[in-house]
C-alpha cells in the first residue's frame, strides 16, 4: 500500500512538472506588419423588394478600408514585414423578422449584423498568433436601438456602425499581440 501510494506521487509529480515544461515561449512578432485585405463571407437569406442596400463589396470595400485606416493609426503597417496579417470575416446580414414563419411578418428593415473574426499573423506560413470571435452582434447603444425600433434610422447606417465597431475591435485585438 505504502508502495502504490509512492508510485501515484511519484507519477502526479512528473505530470505536475512536464506540464509546466511543455509551455513554449511564443516567437517574437516583428515590430508592425504586412495586410492586403480581408477574406470575407457575406451571408443573406431574405432579399429586400421595397429597399436596396449596400452590396457584398462595399461592405467589403468599407471593412478593408476601417482596418487600414486603424492599422494606419496605431503605425502598425509595412509592406516590407516579414509577418503578415490575414484576417477572415464572416459578414451575416439579418433582416427584422426573417425567422418568422409567416411571409407577412417579414420585413425589409435591416437589423444589427451577426459577426465572427478570425485572426492570424503569419510568418512563412507558419502561424505565430492567432485570435478567433464568434456570434458577435452589434449594439448600436440605447438611443441607436431606439431609432432603429421606430424604423427612423437610414437605409445602410446600422451596417456602417458594425463595420466601423468591427474594424477597430479588429485592430485592437492585433494590438494587443504585441
Amino acid at each position: 500500500m505504502k508502495k502504490n501510494l509512492v508510485y501515484a506521487i511519484y507519477i502526479l509529480i512528473t505530470f505536475m512538472f512536464t506540464g509546466c515544461a511543455a509551455t513554449q515561449p511564443s516567437e517574437p512578432l516583428s515590430g508592425k506588419i504586412k495586410f492586403e485585405k480581408i477574406n470575407l463571407a457575406f451571408i443573406q437569406k431574405h432579399y429586400p423588394t421595397t429597399k436596396q442596400y449596400q452590396t457584398e463589396k462595399d461592405v467589403e470595400q468599407k471593412l478593408n478600408d476601417v482596418i487600414i485606416k486603424n492599422l494606419e493609426l496605431n503605425n502598425m503597417l509595412d509592406a516590407n514585414s516579414t509577418d503578415t496579417l490575414a484576417i477572415s470575416i464572416m459578414f451575416r446580414r439579418i433582416f427584422m423578422g426573417e425567422g418568422m414563419p409567416l411571409e407577412s411578418l417579414k420585413s425589409d428593415t435591416i437589423g444589427s449584423p451577426k459577426l465572427a473574426y478570425d485572426i492570424q499573423i503569419m510568418r512563412n506560413g507558419k502561424v505565430l498568433r492567432r485570435l478567433e470571435k464568434n456570434n458577435l452582434i452589434y449594439d448600436a447603444g440605447l438611443f441607436g436601438n431606439m431609432k432603429h425600433i421606430m424604423l427612423m434610422d437610414k437605409e445602410n447606417e446600422r451596417e456602417n456602425g458594425a463595420i466601423e465597431a468591427l474594424g477597430r475591435d479588429i485592430v485592437a485585438r492585433v494590438k494587443e499581440f504585441y
